[in-house]
């Protein structure tokens, strides 16, 4: 395949990936009486984490719609890309997705630790964000750590699913769904960052290819992610915490 080819298809798969991300949303709401507080949390990540797509998209448009007004601003701050608005997934990451995995940790050394782990990269990210990085070019330390944070805990959390002593069985367990839906995909999006910079600058239609490829694997972590929302009548079997 050329170029423009694989350009049409990244595109297309971009923008289906943004409507994936309403699956375990509306999955979730089908469900919403049988969701307990980790995975109201979950749900609030998930709706955090599609409106900042949103919210990306529309000011593209409206950036394109209305140049004349908008340019002059935007020279003024220095912004020529996106970069500005990414502190929002962060902080979405280190918020939400820690809060929801201090709750079902079922360890409590390990979920102290989750939490002063989520409480100090929130904070260090809003520091970089205005102080050190900025916001006008990609944050190297907010974009690493997130990316090692959001693989990293359902790794963990994967691993204490498997030593449980529980009589649900590992496909009817929605956390095991939600921790397979987020390591998956964000795994992927580690590996690809740490390599991303240097193949687009060498090898442009490999550099296409692979963000193809991480826009399926995102969809199909959208999908697992579901299915755990979909399960989630199953969480009154399992251990119940009760951190807030």
């Amino acid at each position: 395949m050329n170029y423009d080819t694989l350009n049409h298809i990244d595109k297309l798969l971009g923008k289906i990936a943004t409507i994936a991300m309403l699956i375990p949303i509306i999955i979730a709401f089908v469900k919403y009486l049988y969701l307990n507080k980790a995975l109201k949390i979950m749900l609030w990540f998930c709706l955090m984490r599609f409106l900042v797509s949103l919210i990306n998209v529309f000011i593209i448009w409206l950036v394109n719609s209305y140049k004349l007004f908008f340019e002059p601003i935007l020279n003024k701050l220095d912004i020529h890309n996106m970069n500005f608005i990414s502190i929002l997934a962060f902080l979405n990451n280190f918020g939400f997705l820690g809060w929801y995995f201090y709750i079902v940790i079922n360890k409590s050394k390990y979920a102290d630790i989750v939490r002063i782990l989520s409480i100090f990269l929130f904070t260090t990210a809003l520091v970089n964000y205005f102080f050190i990085e900025g916001y006008k070019i990609p944050s190297i330390y907010n974009s690493t750590m997130s990316s090692i944070f959001c693989f990293t805990l359902p790794l963990i959390h994967l691993w204490f699913i498997f030593n449980e002593n529980t009589k649900v069985l590992i496909n009817k367990n929605p956390y095991f769904w939600l921790a397979l839906g987020l390591f998956i995909p964000n795994l992927l999006i580690f590996i690809f960052a740490l390599a991303g910079k240097k193949m687009n600058l060498t090898d442009n239609l490999l550099y296409l290819k692979v963000d193809i490829v991480s826009s399926i694997v995102q969809i199909i972590g959208f999908i697992l992610v579901a299915i755990g929302f979909y399960y989630a009548h199953y969480t009154k079997y399992l251990p119940q915490q009760s951190r807030s």
